[in-house]
């Protein structure tokens, strides 16, 4: 029925959180414009767009475009936040967002 990678990523998303989301994630996989159709999924289910993106692999085009202006500071951040504790990584986005840098 499913390639064996759409197997795995669906083993691992059903394991991850919902079923139906990783239903609906595999099935996005077959059509064209997989945003639209992963964010509809998502706001369908209550789910965050991003987090289902993430879960197939996807990021937004919106953080696309941020991450493509600026390539290597945005590369320098992700991979210096990556080992951090949550936290730390949401105090970071809390300065940012309330404007104290």
């Amino acid at each position: 029925m499913f390639a064996p990678a759409r197997a795995t990523s669906i083993f691992f998303l059903s394991n991850a959180g919902s079923a139906a989301a990783a239903l609906y994630t595999s099935l996005a996989q077959s059509f064209g414009n997989r945003e639209i159709t992963l964010t509809r999924l998502a706001q369908d289910l209550g789910e965050d767009p991003d987090l289902l993106l993430a879960m197939a692999g996807k990021i937004s085009a919106d953080l696309r475009s941020v991450i493509l202006a600026r390539p290597q500071l945005f590369a320098e951040v992700i991979r210096s936040i990556k080992s951090m504790p949550d936290q730390a990584v949401l105090r970071i986005v809390r300065e940012v967002r309330d404007g104290n840098w």
